[in-house]
C-alpha cells in the first residue's frame, strides 16, 4: 500500500472501555458526559480487521503498510486517523486503567462510583454522567414500556370473567410481598400468588409465603418447580455462557404463562421495583402511541420472544434440557395465538409509597413480614446467592464481557435520586452488595453446578479485548 497520508507513530491499541463486536460495531461501555447515548461508531469489515490484528507490539504505520490482505483507500486510512485523533484508538503507553478501590470516586448526588462502573466520568461538581442523563431525562422514556400505574391497572379488571383479575410473580422478598398486599388488600383485586420454589431462596422468604398465605386468606396461592437436576443443568450452562447463575426471570413466566392463560387471567406482575425497570442503555425513546391492546400485546410478545432468545442460548452438548424444550414449544405457542393473551406488566409504584423504609413499615404491620437473618440490605431480600450475582455481573462489565451496568448499583443509584433512600442509606446498600469481593455463598453455586474453582475464569465467554 503506497500513500502519502502520515500516519501516526503509535503502537495502536483500543482505550479502556473500547470493544469491538462481531457486528463491525465499535463500543464505549461507560457513560461520557454531556451525552444522552453510549458512544457507538459502525465501522466496515476492513477497518474491523485491522483493529483485530492490534497487539500492542507493531506500530500503526507497520500494520497499514505490511499487512497485504488488508488493501486500504486513502478514506478508511483517514477514517482509522480519525479514531486515532478522537482518542478510541491510542499508544498503548496510554491505555487507561481501572480505578483501584482505594481511588474509588463516588458521585457526590447518588452512589454510583469508578470502580464498580469502570470510567465513569463525573463534572465539576462531582455529579456522575448517570446523574445528569437522569436530569436531562427523568420525565421521559427512562423506564419499561410495561409500566402501569394502578388506575390504569383496574382498567384491565373491568368486564373480566375470570375467578382471577391478576396474577402476581411473589417470592417472599419485600417487593413483591408489598405488591401482593397492595392488589389484594389496597386495591381489592382477586389475586392468584405464583411462586416458584428454587434452591436458593432465603429462609425468610419461605416463612414470609406461609404468613402471607395466613394474613391474606382472600388470595390464592400456588406453588411450582422443576426438576433439579434439570435445573442444575441449566444453571451450569447459564453460568458458562452468560456468566451469571440467575434463572428465576425465566422459571417464574415458563412456569405460570400457561397457567394465567388456562385461567384466562388478563394481567401478570410481578415484584420488580420501579428502579429495576429504569433504562440506561443507548437510547431514550418514547413509546409509540397504537391502541392500548396492540401494545400490550406487542410488548408482551417482545418479553416473551426475549426469553425464548434466552432460552436458545441454554442448549447443552448433550440433548436438550426437556423442561427447556416444553418452553420454547409454549412460548412459540403464544406469540402465535391471534385472541387476546395474558398481558405482562409492571406497576409503576411512585405514588404508592415515599421511601423503601415505608414499604418495610407497611408489610411488617400487615403481613408480619421478615427480612432475611443478618442482612443489612432492603434491596434484593429473597435470594441468597444475590450477592453471587453482583460479583460476576461486576466482573463481566469491568472486563468488557457485557455492556451492561451491574444491576444493584444501577437499581440503588437510582433509589437514591428519587428519593427512596438518603445518600447515606445508598452506601450502606452498596457495602452489602457482592461488587468489593468474591462472596462465600460463590461456594454454595458452585458445588450446587458441580463446578470446581478453576472454572470461574471460563464464566461468561471470551470478548476480543479483555480488560484485566
Amino acid at each position: 500500500m503506497e500513500n502519502n497520508i502520515a500516519i501516526p507513530d503509535i503502537i495502536p491499541m483500543l482505550q479502556q472501555r473500547w470493544r469491538l463486536n462481531d457486528d463491525c460495531l465499535l463500543d464505549y461501555n461507560s457513560f461520557p458526559k454531556g451525552s444522552e447515548k453510549q458512544k457507538s461508531i459502525k465501522i466496515d469489515p476492513q477497518i474491523a480487521n485491522i483493529i483485530r490484528s492490534f497487539d500492542a507490539k507493531n506500530s500503526l504505520s507497520y500494520i497499514l503498510n505490511n499487512i497485504a490482505k488488508h488493501e486500504l483507500s486513502d478514506e478508511q486510512i483517514q477514517l482509522i486517523i480519525g479514531l486515532v485523533k478522537e482518542e478510541i484508538i491510542i499508544d498503548a503507553s496510554q491505555l487507561k486503567k481501572n480505578a483501584l478501590l482505594k481511588d474509588m470516586r463516588i458521585c457526590a448526588k447518588c452512589v454510583n462510583n469508578n470502580f464498580i462502573i469502570p470510567d465513569l466520568e463525573f463534572d465539576e461538581h462531582g455529579i456522575c454522567s448517570i446523574c445528569q442523563l437522569y436530569d436531562k431525562s427523568m420525565n421521559e422514556m427512562m423506564w419499561a414500556d410495561n409500566l402501569v400505574n394502578d388506575k390504569t391497572l383496574m382498567s384491565y379488571c373491568e368486564g373480566n370473567k375470570s375467578r382471577f383479575d391478576v396474577m402476581v410473580l411473589y417470592t417472599g422478598g419485600k417487593d413483591s410481598s408489598f405488591l401482593l398486599w397492595y392488589l389484594a388488600k389496597k386495591l381489592k383485586l382477586r389475586v392468584l400468588a405464583a411462586t416458584w420454589n428454587m434452591p436458593f431462596m432465603q429462609d425468610s422468604s419461605l416463612r414470609n409465603i406461609e404468613s402471607a398465605m395466613k394474613r391474606l386468606p382472600n388470595v390464592e396461592f400456588i406453588q411450582r418447580t422443576i426438576r433439579l437436576d434439570e435445573l442444575r443443568e441449566a444453571t451450569r450452562i447459564k453460568m458458562f455462557k452468560d456468566g451469571i447463575p440467575c434463572l428465576c426471570p425465566l422459571i417464574a413466566y415458563l412456569l405460570f404463562y400457561p397457567v394465567a392463560i388456562q385461567e384466562n387471567i388478563p394481567l401478570i406482575i410481578d415484584g420488580a421495583e420501579k428502579v429495576q425497570s429504569i433504562k440506561i442503555g443507548r437510547t431514550f425513546s418514547k413509546t409509540t402511541k397504537d391502541t392500548m391492546q396492540a401494545r400490550d400485546r406487542d410488548q408482551t410478545i417482545a418479553e416473551l420472544m426475549l426469553l425464548l432468545r434466552s432460552l436458545q442460548r441454554l442448549n447443552s452438548n448433550r440433548e436438550e434440557i426437556p423442561f427447556i424444550a416444553d418452553a420454547k414449544k409454549i412460548i412459540n405457542y403464544i406469540c402465535n395465538k391471534d385472541n387476546n393473551i395474558p398481558i405482562i406488566k409492571h406497576l409503576a409504584n411512585t405514588d404508592l409509597y415515599e421511601s423503601w423504609g415505608d414499604i418495610v413499615t407497611i408489610i411488617k404491620k400487615e403481613l408480619d413480614w421478615k427480612a432475611p437473618t443478618g442482612q443489612n440490605s432492603l434491596l434484593h431480600t429473597s435470594c441468597k446467592i444475590e450477592k453471587v450475582k453482583d460479583y460476576c455481573q461486576y466482573k463481566l462489565y469491568k472486563n468488557i464481557r457485557s455492556s451492561n451496568i451491574p444491576q444493584s448499583i444501577k437499581e440503588i443509584s437510582a433509589a437514591v435520586y428519587m428519593g427512596y433512600i438518603t445518600r447515606e442509606e445508598g452506601l450502606k446498600e452498596i457495602d452489602n452488595t457482592g461488587y468489593f469481593a468474591e462472596p462465600e455463598s460463590i461456594n454454595d453455586l458452585l458445588e450446587f453446578v458441580n463446578l470446581s474453582r478453576a472454572d470461574i475464569d471460563n464464566f461468561g465467554g471470551e470478548f476480543q479485548y479483555v480488560i484485566k
